[in-house]
């Protein structure tokens, strides 16, 4: 039987040569066409309260699920104690796993450049450490 059927492709090897090449014509045709969706797929009703809360966040945020923005707006954070909580609260997230980066007020630098010598100079603006609150209003004043 394998004789019969292994005869049978050489003897019509040009024809299976031709049909393999438009099979794969054809194939390569359409996987030009082929897009990518990043929608989930309709396993949750339309008017659930998390999918209408998603929506929403959509709607205000955008699409892109892989940054979290995170902003507040308390003028108490400019307390000393209160600043250097905030602090914590930064290195305590970018400890979670899967946050990659955390950008806040701690990461900033400044980048001087000495006329003199052309050389550029760059500088960790808020110290892991501050003692003193007039010390944190002249560098806020600095960055704000």
């Amino acid at each position: 039987m394998w004789n019969k059927i292994a005869q049978l492709i050489i003897r019509f090897r040009l024809f299976f040569i031709i049909l393999i090449g438009l099979i794969t014509a054809f194939m390569g045709y359409y996987a030009t066409k082929v897009e990518m969706s990043y929608d989930f797929a309709r396993t949750v009703p339309p008017d659930d309260p998390d999918m209408l809360t998603l929506h929403e966040f959509r709607k205000q945020f955008g699409e892109d699920g892989n940054i979290i923005a995170v902003g507040l707006k308390d003028s108490s954070i400019y307390e000393l104690e209160n600043f250097e909580a905030f602090r914590v609260l930064n290195d305590e997230v970018r400890k979670l796993i899967g946050v990659n980066e955390v950008i806040s007020l701690f990461v900033l630098i400044m980048i001087l450049k000495v006329t003199v010598t052309a050389a550029l100079y760059i500088f960790i603006i808020f110290l892991p450490i501050l003692k003193y609150h007039a010390h944190l209003i002249s560098l806020l004043d600095l960055v704000i």
